[in-house]
């Protein structure tokens, strides 16, 4: 039974690509589940000869370099992404980018916040991305394909929820809430 978020609130989460592989010591997830892997990032599991050769296939395997958003980069970043929720008219809370991802707090009334988070994730790869092959106009790839979000529980979890996205300042990360800023309009707080 999937869950309806409380009040539309979702806590979201957009990694960057390369970031977070198959076989990565920190615990992962197959998609679609085809492999259940034991544990998370809380309780990795155990690293293991097949894991490590996991990882090592993924990193082979994959079409670019890993991407990490710079330090200058990440309020560039953040802004476009305010943008985006903007002209979707998604009210937003709070908004972290850190080096390997973004999080955000947003209300989605329809439900689907990985459409959302497409949307968001295209507006700034075509708005901020280098452009890498100009004969084809590709540019360089920044995010991961996949996103997640967690739908909110109650009003403790938003406030949970919402604190933990604004603490990655602490560790580097371009923070944004909707205290921050008087211009955008303001949305009642979960």
């Amino acid at each position: 039974m999937i869950r309806k978020a409380w009040k539309n609130w979702y806590h979201c989460m957009v990694g960057t690509y390369g970031q977070w592989l198959p076989g990565d010591e920190r615990g992962w997830r197959e998609r679609n589940h085809h492999e259940h892997v034991p544990g998370d990032y809380k309780n990795p599991p155990k690293v293991t000869k097949f894991s490590k050769g996991r990882h090592e296939y993924s990193k082979r395997i994959m079409n670019w370099t890993p991407y990490c958003i710079r330090e200058p980069d990440r309020e560039t970043i953040g802004r476009l992404l305010l943008q985006s929720f903007q002209e979707h008219n998604i009210p937003i809370l709070a908004l972290a980018v850190c080096e390997t991802n973004f999080h955000a707090f947003l209300q989605i009334a329809t439900h689907d916040p990985k459409r959302i988070l497409g949307f968001a994730k295209r507006h700034v790869t075509f708005e901020f991305a280098p452009i890498i092959d100009p004969s084809t106009n590709k540019r360089e790839q920044i995010w991961a394909g996949d996103a997640r979000a967690k739908p909110v529980k109650d009003r403790s979890h938003a406030t949970e929820a919402f604190n933990y996205i604004l603490k990655h300042s602490a560790q580097g990360a371009w923070t944004w809430s909707y205290r921050d800023d008087p211009m955008r309009p303001r949305n009642p707080e979960p």
